[in-house]
């Protein structure tokens, strides 16, 4: 709304072809965000494949036909072609790209999914990345529409800067990159120096902070940085990339601590097979989902070493553990496709077939 009033200011006339030029980012960020929401929605919630399809091909179909229109439609479709800028206009096209490729690569793995029944990582995390540029790209077109004030003219007004767009962008992309905090750093960094040459730019041809120009009977200017929003500007991209740093190194001493815990309660340390309360949960799982005849089929075999403490009293406990390390590979490689375990000592169990 706001966005519309704005330019409602510079012309005469203000159309329904008009009000989609001013708003069509607007349009292309929101459908990105519901295609890119109804991705994890369909990653993560159980629920016919087929529906999952469906959604995804509906969504990310409207965002590849928005970005396709806009693109097409360059002369009026974001295009600031009253402010000359080529930095701005390739950024426009990042995004428009970035909206196209992010729709087609939500369609392809759904696809994978509903074919080969799995989804592929790598285009998952290309997903991630062509959303992130898609949001840091749209800060910078938000943010540098306040940059091109009206000073002058029937509706002379003065909004406020935006600039929070484009850092709060910049932070929600550092946030949702923490699983790579390099490509956060590289991507951020990037295009932070692209949008602070895009506004220092328009001082290149004069000492002045302020670069007035007519266009269609009004007057505006370009505001730059001062030096120090310039402090500042890069104090927060400093900031946020040591914050990223910290919040990755929290989160993989978590991931770290948890994959210990998790290797603890289900493998044995000496041996390596899994643990007694791995072996009843696999058991039982089983039984709850196997017939009477499947689970009839089955034995439980019980090995225990005779006089285990005297071979430990004789050749010493270090002997002695690879022996218990020897008798487990044994046990593994007899039953390949069955589910053992180390109980404890000298104990085994195995959940095996009863023929053969």
């Amino acid at each position: 709304i706001r966005q519309s009033q704005q330019y409602s200011q510079r012309y005469a006339t203000f159309t329904i072809e008009s009000y989609y030029k001013y708003i069509s980012i607007y349009v292309l960020f929101l459908l990105a965000g519901l295609s890119l929401a109804i991705f994890c929605l369909t990653k993560n919630v159980k629920m016919k494949t087929n529906t999952k399809l469906i959604l995804n091909l509906v969504t990310s179909g409207l965002l590849i036909v928005a970005s396709l229109y806009v693109f097409d439609k360059g002369n009026y479709a974001a295009w600031d072609n009253s402010l000359n800028n080529n930095v701005l206009n390739i950024f426009l096209i990042i995004l428009y790209l970035a909206a196209m490729v992010d729709g087609l690569l939500i369609i392809a793995n759904s696809l994978l999914i509903k074919f080969k029944g799995k989804d592929n990582q790598l285009i998952t995390g290309a997903i991630i990345i062509m959303f992130a540029l898609l949001c840091l790209t749209f800060g910078i077109r938000v943010s540098y529409s306040d940059h091109t004030r009206l000073i002058s003219g029937a509706a002379a007004k003065t909004p406020p800067n935006e600039i929070i767009c484009f850092l709060m962008m910049g932070l929600y992309v550092a946030c949702l990159l923490i699983w790579r905090p390099w490509i956060s750093i590289v991507i951020n960094t990037g295009v932070f120096l692209g949008f602070y040459f895009l506004i220092s730019g328009w001082d290149s041809s004069t000492v002045a902070s302020q670069y007035a120009m007519d266009y269609k009977g009004a007057t505006y200017y370009v505001e730059s940085f001062t030096e120090g929003d310039l402090i500042n500007y890069i104090t927060f991209l400093v900031s946020l990339s040591t914050i990223c740093v910290m919040i990755y190194h929290q989160r993989r001493s978590a991931a770290i601590k948890d994959e210990t815990l998790e290797y603890n309660a289900n493998f044995d340390s000496l041996t390596g097979m899994h643990t007694t309360g791995y072996f009843v949960r696999e058991v039982n799982e089983f039984t709850k989902t196997h017939t009477k005849e499947e689970i009839n089929n089955k034995i439980v075999l019980f090995i225990n070493i005779n006089d285990f403490k005297l071979f430990n009293d004789q050749r010493g406990f270090l002997a002695g553990n690879e022996f218990l390390k020897n008798v487990g590979r044994i046990i593994e490689e007899a039953f390949p496709n069955d589910i053992h375990c180390r109980q404890a000592d000298d104990h085994y169990f195995v959940f095996a077939d009863f023929d053969g």
